[in-house]
Order: C-alpha cells, then sequence, then structure tokens
C-alpha cells in the first residue's frame, strides 16, 4: 500500500471522491459518529484529570482493602445499619481516613456537601 498509493494517487482521489458523492449521506453519518465518540473520549479526559487526588485516593483504599490492611466492615459508623457499606473520604489527602457510610447516610453527606 506504501509503494502503491504514491504512484496511483490522483486515481484513489477520484475513487474516494466518486464513492464520497454516492455514498455522501453514510459517510457524513459516520463522520459524525467519529466525531461525537472523540468529543465524549476528549471530555471524558478532562474529567479523569479534574479528579485525580479522589481516584489516587480511591484507588489507595482499594489496594488496602485488597491486600488486608483495611477490613471493610458490615454496618454503618453513623446508623448502624447492616448491608453494604461505601468507604466516604472527608479529605482526599488521607486516602486510608474513610468513613463506612450506608448507602442512605452516603447520599445524604453528599447531599449536604453540594447544598452548602
Amino acid at each position: 500500500m506504501k509503494e502503491y498509493y504514491p504512484k496511483n494517487a490522483q486515481r484513489m482521489r477520484a475513487k474516494y471522491r466518486k464513492y464520497y458523492i454516492k455514498n455522501r449521506e453514510r459517510v457524513r453519518a459516520s463522520s459524525r459518529e467519529k466525531f461525537r465518540k472523540l468529543s465524549y473520549k476528549l471530555k471524558e479526559r478532562a474529567r479523569l484529570h479534574r479528579y485525580t487526588a479522589k481516584r489516587k485516593a480511591r484507588r489507595l483504599l482499594r489496594s488496602a482493602i485488597d491486600q488486608g490492611q483495611i477490613k471493610r466492615p458490615s454496618k454503618c459508623s453513623r446508623c448502624g445499619r447492616r448491608g453494604p457499606v461505601h468507604g466516604h473520604h472527608a479529605d482526599y489527602s488521607k486516602p486510608l481516613s474513610v468513613e463506612w457510610l450506608c448507602t442512605l447516610c452516603h447520599g445524604e453527606i453528599h447531599r449536604k456537601d453540594n447544598d452548602a
């Protein structure tokens, strides 16, 4: 292909142009889809850079739990409800210092944070 295209560049461009004219809507739809995916990726990359400390704290906590350094309790530290608990970071600079909360209490804390 590397040798073919330079020798036949004009013919290839004519072939691509002919295809474009014949399939204009299909090509445009494909371009829109590629752009949509690209813009999503760029937004996602920007979001990841914005929350670097948060991601690092979560990763360190998950690693500590997997290695057995920290044990996930079976009940909420606030209301005492049994069931799955989430580790809530009050300060991301202290990744292993978490408050273990049930879904309801965790949501309550975040709603208060957003209101303030």
